[in-house]
């Protein structure tokens, strides 16, 4: 598919499904357990590095706790429909 064709038509409109028969293609990117491994090794806070927010009848919603950003309580977050972004200085 054309990039044109791509931002015209489908381009935060739709989900897409890129499906590659090497299995190894997407391993180098980033992952859960990456994130996961982070949050169990360094002092993750939340609001400082990590947010987790949610879209609640339209309007966005941060569900920050204060504090360290532990995994249990991170990933409750991630279960509950909140998206984890990384935050970058």
């Amino acid at each position: 598919m054309q990039s044109e064709l791509f931002y015209q038509h489908l381009w935060e409109r739709e989900a897409v499904l890129v499906w590659v028969q090497d299995h190894t293609y997407y391993q180098g990117l980033f992952s859960t357990a990456d994130l996961d491994s982070i949050l169990r090794n360094e002092e993750v806070q939340f609001g400082q590095h990590l947010d987790a927010a949610r879209y609640l009848n339209g309007l966005l919603e941060t569900l920050n706790p204060p504090g360290q950003a532990l995994p249990a309580a991170t990933w409750s977050l991630y279960q509950a429909g909140c998206s984890l972004s990384l935050l970058c200085p």
